[in-house]
């Protein structure tokens, strides 16, 4: 990102730049990650199939947000933690596409949520002939 602004020539920050995303509205940005990884799979000119299925990976995780009293509020943090100490806790559910490595949706959920309950919420992207693999996490 330091020498985006040789590239872009223009005299944008690299702080300016990573900043840029978060005022997008979340819908913006699913609809962007969704337009990307199909249009990736039309670029690369295959199909991007394996036995004949459209091929999707699924991941869990966490990761810790900016201390705003809206995100504590949409998150919550680590029990134990003493009040205005820490920051929230968003589970991460991911979608990504297994041919282009796109990420085709992200869903963030509360503090202590189980991503194998959540794992469902995508299914609307998938379609007829699409296949989708999680790690061992989702088998319990």
């Amino acid at each position: 990102m330091t020498h985006l602004r040789h590239r872009a020539k223009d005299p944008v920050k690299a702080a300016a730049y990573c900043k840029a995303p978060m005022r997008l509205p979340l819908a913006a940005l699913q609809a962007l990650l969704l337009h990307s990884s199909a249009v990736t799979r039309r670029h690369r000119g295959t199909p991007g199939t394996w036995l004949g299925l459209r091929a999707f990976l699924t991941k869990g995780s966490s990761t810790l947000t900016p201390d705003t009293p809206a995100l504590q509020k949409e998150f919550g943090q680590p029990q134990g933690q003493k009040p205005g100490r820490g920051f929230p806790i968003c589970t991460l559910l991911g979608l990504f596409d297994a041919f282009t490595g796109r990420v085709v949706e992200a869903l963030g959920f509360e503090l202590y949520t189980h991503e194998p309950s959540k794992v469902g919420k995508p299914h609307p992207l998938l379609g007829p002939g699409d296949g989708r693999v999680g790690d061992r996490g989702f088998c319990s």
